[in-house]
């Protein structure tokens, strides 16, 4: 059921969005909240078109939005934007050296009533 949305500027190398980096995340969430991993769904949307600051071309962001059922305590969504914010570190920090990089994660509610969700298997 979660989804995590991954927004990075294109001066960001895709070579850093590594398939453990979403692996991470989806540990995370399994860890903290008790989300099963098969549910979990991730993708990374690279941006071309942005502007951070005055546009200085060394300045780059990486925004994580993780929505999940709403119901959750505050604590354990403010135990999740920290946890996931210190994988996107890890993972995005050799980005760093020649970017400002900003990182930033928000946890969101969805509410269940407004989703839906349908399996289709091969016959």
């Amino acid at each position: 059921m979660p989804h995590l949305t991954l927004e990075y500027t294109a001066n960001i190398g895709e070579e850093l969005l590594s398939p453990e980096l979403f692996s991470h995340l989806h540990a995370v969430l399994a860890e903290l909240a008790g989300i099963e991993l098969s549910g979990c769904k991730s993708r990374a949307v690279r941006l071309e078109r942005f502007l951070v600051g005055d546009g200085t071309a060394r300045v780059a962001f990486a925004h994580l939005d993780v929505r999940i059922f709403a119901g959750r305590p505050s604590e354990l969504r403010t135990a999740l934007a920290r946890r996931c914010l210190a994988v996107l570190e890890e993972y995005l920090a050799p980005a760093a050296c020649d970017l400002d990089l900003q990182l930033t994660v928000e946890v969101r509610d969805m509410e269940r009533e407004a989703y839906a969700k349908a399996t289709v298997r091969p016959a």
